[in-house]
Parts: structure tokens; C-alpha cells; sequence
């Protein structure tokens, strides 16, 4: 999702993300591009053709994320659950609710 801000007004704008395209510089893409020759028999079609898609699979978004929560004196886990529950699910209600005002 990206903001677009007018001189008029802010409006929010769902964009797809395989619209999205990661800027390489050609010789950053050539280096990675030679790093998988080998598992192509030196074809660098091939090799470039891989990288593509390893490259189209970073724009899909895992199915589930993992963080760490460090427990302070003042919290127990179950206050720490409590927390980022309440956070998450006003983080999702606004997402929600910008996506249905697009």
C-alpha cells in the first residue's frame, strides 16, 4: 500500500505487489546473476531466469511472522499476549478500514 499526498487532499492507494518491481543496478544483477551459473551448467539465460523469479518471489509476503518479546520485571507473558493483541488488532482494523475507503 502506498500514500499518494495531493496539494488537495491525502488519498490511500492499493497497489498490487507484482506491480512492484526492486531497482538493481545491472552489476549488483550481473554478480547475483553469476553466483547461480553453476546450478545452470554455465547458462546464463538460465541463470538470469532464476534470479527473475527469486527476485518475484520476494514480493510475496510469508504466511506467518515470528518476533521475539523480552519479558521486563513488569510484564508476564499473559500481559505481553494481552498487549500485542490489543496492538495488532487495531493495526488490522485500520488497515481494514483504509481498504474499504479506497
Amino acid at each position: 500500500m502506498t500514500e499518494e499526498v495531493s496539494s488537495q487532499s491525502a488519498k490511500t492507494t492499493t497497489i498490487s505487489l507484482k506491480d512492484y518491481q526492486i531497482p538493481l543496478n545491472p552489476k549488483v544483477r550481473e554478480i547475483l546473476a553469476n553466483q547461480l551459473l553453476l546450478a545452470h551448467s554455465n547458462n546464463q539465460v538460465e541463470a538470469a531466469t532464476h534470479l527473475d523469479r527469486i527476485l518475484e518471489s520476494l514480493k510475496i509476503p510469508p504466511n506467518t511472522s515470528i518476533c521475539r518479546v523480552n519479558l521486563s520485571e513488569n510484564n508476564t507473558r499473559e500481559q505481553a499476549i494481552q498487549q500485542l493483541t490489543h496492538h495488532f488488532q487495531n493495526t488490522w482494523d485500520v488497515l481494514s478500514l483504509t481498504t474499504k475507503e479506497s
